[in-house]
């Protein structure tokens, strides 16, 4: 599952919560996303990363579908995840996993990574 940072606690994010989420990172510096209940798009940075591997970041967010969420649990991730994209600071690739994480470089959000996605 997805994990994200909701305040104090880590929420896995369950297909039987009504929503998934994907982030495309195109090479030009342009994002394509969905949080599962809005499609986006936005642009990015990273910088090279430091010695523990983690790359400065910066994330902004340009358009949001602004469709309806049909539970709360899915309308709560949605704020969630288009702000916690926005609070990432930094960058951490992995062999399966991409890491987003905050000033004090906490794990905000975490991705599986498919090289494959489209």
């Amino acid at each position: 599952p997805i994990w994200y940072k909701a305040g104090d606690v880590f929420v896995p994010l369950e297909p039987e919560h009504g929503t998934t989420a994907a982030v495309i990172f195109n090479a030009d510096g342009t994002v394509n996303g969905t949080t599962g209940v809005n499609e986006f798009t936005g642009i990015w940075t990273a910088k090279k990363p430091d010695r523990a591997g983690n790359a400065p970041f910066t994330f902004k967010i340009k358009t949001v579908s602004g469709k309806k969420a049909s539970n709360e649990i899915a309308a709560r991730f949605d704020r969630d995840i288009l702000r916690l994209l926005e609070e990432t600071r930094a960058l951490k690739t992995e062999k399966d996993f991409i890491r987003l994480l905050g000033t004090k470089n906490e794990i905000l959000l975490r991705f599986i990574y498919r090289a494959d996605a489209q």
